[in-house]
């Protein structure tokens, strides 16, 4: 029985966990015009996990990686040039 109360308990966590990655993810999405399957680029780009992908990207997060945020406008700023778009300017920033 006691297994059971402490699951739900982590089940309630992992939900609340899982919803902020999402919130993130959606927002990143929205700021960068980022497509869900290129954040695990991203993250291969920058050599780091992907959850540090999506704390580095988002503003709000207190977790800022030079590297991620570098890797991120290299990797927009190259698929902008292979499909001809226009490269917009980038702003991030910093806490």
């Amino acid at each position: 029985m006691q297994n059971k109360s402490k699951n739900k308990g982590n089940k309630a966590y992992v939900e609340t966990r899982n919803r902020k990655r999402r919130q993130i993810k959606r927002a990143l999405r929205a700021q960068l015009a980022i497509n869900e399957g290129e954040f695990e680029k991203i993250a291969a780009l920058a050599g780091v996990p992907i959850h540090s992908v999506y704390k580095s990207l988002n503003e709000n997060q207190p977790l800022f990686m030079p590297r991620v945020i570098d890797a991120a406008k290299e990797y927009i700023r190259s698929r902008n040039e292979s499909e001809g778009i226009p490269q917009p300017e980038i702003v991030t920033r910093c806490m």
